[in-house]
């Protein structure tokens, strides 16, 4: 393949992307069936799609627990619908699935996307970073390795937008915003690495 895309979600065993620190948060979401016209996705503490041919998805609920797998009955929806009826009216939405399973964050919240460094190589090349060397360069990119990961929560919101960044630097070589560029993440994971005397 010219390009390898990941999205590998809350885990990873493919290559060393340590430094993007994403983990897993359990939760829940509803695909509800309404006559409602919602033409935007919008983000409160929880989301609420655009509705999309009959469907509005609400989502997602939150659980860090250490084994927090549980029965996907619709039960965790009462309060995605109740925040929900805060933000749309809801009078007609009518539950058609719920889904529940894990979703993957980064450590500062905001979605991974562009080109994964070469973590192996820098750290041998560049002994210093754990001991805060700056770098005169971008670091070493895998190259044509690249990241769509950690939209957490509010992964039908950003979709759309990390898409069209995303085929952008695929297609036209077009620089990836800083806030979601994994490599925003690189140095400071290196300064809490141990120091090789």
């Amino acid at each position: 393949a010219k390009n390898i895309l990941l999205a590998t979600g809350y885990e990873n065993t493919l290559f060393d992307m340590r430094y993007m620190g994403v983990k897993g948060t359990w939760g829940s979401r509803g695909d509800y069936e309404t006559d409602l016209k919602l033409d935007v996705s919008m983000h409160k503490s929880i989301s609420v799609s655009a509705n999309i041919k009959g469907i509005i998805k609400l989502g997602a609920t939150h659980n860090k627990a250490k084994d927090p797998c549980m029965a996907c009955d619709g039960e965790p929806l009462k309060k995605l619908f109740a925040t929900a009826s805060t933000m749309v009216n809801t009078h007609d939405f009518r539950l058609k699935e719920t889904f529940c399973g894990m979703r993957a964050g980064s450590k500062d919240y905001f979605p991974l996307l562009g080109l994964v460094i070469d973590v192996p190589y820098m750290l041998k090349n560049y002994p210093k970073l754990p001991r805060g060397l700056r770098l005169t360069q971008p670091p070493k990119k895998i190259p044509n390795l690249y990241i769509c990961n950690g939209l957490g929560g509010r992964g039908f919101v950003f979709a759309p937008i990390m898409g069209k960044i995303l085929a952008d630097l695929i297609l036209y070589g077009d620089e990836v915003i800083a806030s979601v560029n994994p490599d925003r993440l690189f140095l400071k994971w290196c300064r809490k690495l141990p120091i090789n005397v």
